[in-house]
């Protein structure tokens, strides 16, 4: 730190420690749409080649199985990862 003439200011990534916490309270909205225009290109050929309804099909199944199984009570990180 000796070489710095100000030391640098600590950084400020949010102003709400709440807005970074997975509340299972709350309602879960499913914007499969959004997730598969931004990311299509990061699902194997294999399944882009079946096409965005089939892909959206598979991702709305499985998310009503975690949600009908209330996996995501137990791990918030499922949903920080969308």
């Amino acid at each position: 730190m000796n070489h710095f003439e100000v030391t640098p200011k600590v950084p400020h990534f949010f102003s709400n420690p709440a807005d970074i916490y997975f509340d299972p309270n709350r309602e879960l909205i499913k914007n499969l749409d959004h997730i598969l225009d931004d990311n299509m290109d990061r699902f194997e050929t294999e399944l882009q080649n079946k096409g965005k309804a089939y892909i959206h099909a598979l991702l709305n199944n499985a998310l009503d199985l975690t949600i009908g199984n209330n996996i995501y009570y137990r791990n918030f990180y499922i949903f920080c990862l969308v």
